[in-house]
């Protein structure tokens, strides 16, 4: 599990004074979050919401679904149209079920053009100040701000607040309808979102939460959600129709690992305290490396690996373990029996190759980085085109070290540098076919210079 921006682990237990809304959060600023870059979590999430992509009318990808560190359950959709989802949302949700239909809610309001339509109504009802004050109240929502709803004082005009607020309601009855629809469209029971909904009720009524003192409130009343579900299960045939049994403890394994890096060892002991199931050995055995309790740690991942010879992560967290305690050589193994379970992880491949490239004494080494290289799909990152561009240095390949010098310049948008370094790799080859490859980027190089 790799987070973008390095941040400290929670060490209490959550205890968060904050009204969950599914909100659309156009101007949020994602770049500003820990993005999480994980291929368990990804992949179980893009899994799920596949049958609903395909039943969308908008041109959302499941590239563009993304995960951040934040303990605050939420989800929304960007600006950029991109559905982000919360680390707290993850391990607030119970069952699969509700995860899909809070994305199936996200993707009500893409389909239905919501953030197009909600630009253009502030451009068209509010002053540039006034904007500022409404984006104030939006990001807010991925700050550590939890009392933001209780009798908050918003300085700018009732008429205007009201305009929006009343819109929004609109926005999310819309978008619901749209989430129902989808549900009953793939078979899956909308009592995965009601029962979130329901506890949602709950949580915020033994933190002292009141709905209806909320004055400040862009979505409908959590209450008034659930009986609209309720009306739609009447006619519903899908009711009592769930995921399977390996779809949910696949779920409750995601929620461990996201406990294991997130919590305490002591914290996750708490969590799972009344239970001796596997996801408990998966949050502690991250739990236990973290706290420096390696040999607990290793048993536990070892029993999960005997128990499940086919689950790629098991593997994979072991690598993580062993090489976060200096046993290069055991992890390089255990990542590479990941990969041949899963050979779809990106990051994983990607930790391989530098790892590799850490072994590197001799021209087979070099060779096996490359080949690892290869299997990649995305290879524009400029620290593994670096790599890359040793890795031949080191092999004696003049022109190809330049040539992935030239991608990072490029990259860089330092044309004229990379337009330098394509010549001296044209220079070093005499192979037509590389000729050529450098010829279409120079191509490429010389229209950006012009």
């Amino acid at each position: 599990m790799r987070v973008q921006k390095k941040v400290g682990g929670a060490n209490l237990i959550i205890k968060i004074k904050i009204l969950f809304v599914f909100f659309l959060l156009f101007f949020s600023k994602i770049s500003l979050a820990n993005i999480v870059l994980d291929h368990e979590i990804e992949k179980f999430l893009k899994e799920i919401i596949k049958p609903i992509i395909i039943l969308s009318h908008s041109n959302f990808k499941e590239s563009d679904l993304v995960i951040i560190l934040e303990k605050t359950p939420n989800a929304f959709v960007n600006r950029d149209k991109k559905i982000v989802l919360t680390t707290g949302l993850l391990t607030f949700a119970d069952r699969p079920e509700e995860i899909l239909g809070i994305l199936a809610h996200e993707i009500g309001h893409l389909d239905a053009n919501h953030i197009d339509m909600r630009i253009e109504k502030l451009d068209n009802h509010k002053s540039i100040s006034e904007l500022s004050k409404i984006i104030s109240l939006s990001t807010s929502l991925i700050t550590n701000n939890p009392d933001f709803f209780i009798g908050t004082n918003i300085a700018y005009d009732e008429i205007a607040k009201n305009n929006i607020s009343n819109f929004s309601k609109d926005q999310e009855r819309e978008a619901d309808i749209i989430a129902l629809k989808y549900l009953e469209k793939t078979q899956i029971s909308s009592n995965g979102l009601k029962n979130f909904l329901q506890r949602l009720v709950i949580f915020n009524e033994n933190l002292g939460i009141k709905e209806e003192d909320l004055t400040v409130y862009t979505h409908p009343y959590n209450k008034e959600r659930i009986e609209n579900i309720i009306k739609f299960q009447k006619k519903s045939k899908y009711n009592n129709y769930y995921f399977s049994d390996q779809t949910n403890l696949r779920f409750k394994f995601v929620k461990a690992k996201i406990n294991g890096y997130t919590l305490n060892i002591e914290n996750n002991k708490l969590i799972y305290k009344n239970l001796d199931n596997d996801e408990k050995k998966y949050a502690l055995s991250i739990g236990y490396a973290k706290g420096g309790f390696i040999k607990e740690s290793l048993n536990l991942i070892n029993d999960l690996i005997i128990k499940y010879p086919e689950n790629s992560f098991f593997y994979e967290t072991k690598g993580e373990i062993l090489l976060n305690y200096g046993y290069s050589n055991e992890a390089t193994r255990f990542f590479e029996k990941s990969l041949t379970l899963d050979n779809k992880n990106e990051y994983l491949r990607i930790k391989l190759i530098f790892q590799l490239y850490n072994k590197l004494e001799k021209i087979d080494d070099a060779k096996k980085i490359l080949v690892e290289f290869k299997k990649l799909k995305n290879k524009n990152n400029n620290n593994l085109l670096n790599l890359i561009s040793n890795t031949y240095d080191f092999m004696g390949n003049i022109s190809e070290k330049f040539y992935y010098l030239a991608l990072i310049e490029k990259n860089k948008k330092n044309y004229i540098l990379s337009y330098d370094y394509l010549e001296y790799a044209k220079l070093n080859t005499k192979n037509n076919n590389l000729l050529k490859k450098y010829g279409n980027l120079m191509n490429e190089v010389k229209n950006e210079i012009q």
